[in-house]
């Protein structure tokens, strides 16, 4: 029951910040900068593409980490450990393979590459270890 509420409010709050990042992305990056400065351009450029790239996948990290956390409070730390690790060095490997290609962009898509994988291992894990309890 836990896990349900738990990927219902997750998947409830990425939309919702999914949203306002693509839509409001501008206006969220001239929050930190100021839009007169014409040295600031490149950079919110910069940033606004992050934010287009980045928060369609927060549901994807959000129901990773909601997977994760059934999984440490079930005390199977070793599987929470294995989907953690494989999250962040999945994204640096992705970002040394993407980068010479697509640059900075290369960076960014590695970030929802390396959710995206990690949260397919989180689930499956999740879902072996809740089979196992149900037995």
């Amino acid at each position: 029951k836990g896990y349900k509420v738990g990927a219902m409010l997750a998947a409830a709050i990425a939309v919702l910040f999914s949203l306002c990042y693509v839509i409001f992305s501008e206006q969220l990056i001239y929050i930190f900068m100021d839009s007169a400065d014409a040295d600031n351009i490149a950079a919110a450029e910069a940033g606004m593409h992050f934010l287009t790239i980045v928060s369609p996948f927060f549901l994807t990290v959000g129901l990773k980490l909601n997977s994760d956390g059934v999984l440490r409070g079930c005390g199977n730390v070793t599987a929470f450990m294995i989907t953690t690790f494989s999250d962040l060095i999945l994204r640096v490997l992705i970002a040394f393979v993407l980068c010479p290609v697509y640059g900075a962009t290369g960076i960014w898509l590695s970030w929802p590459i390396g959710w995206f994988i990690s949260s397919v291992i989180s689930n499956v894990l999740f879902f072996r270890h809740y089979r196992k309890l149900t037995k």
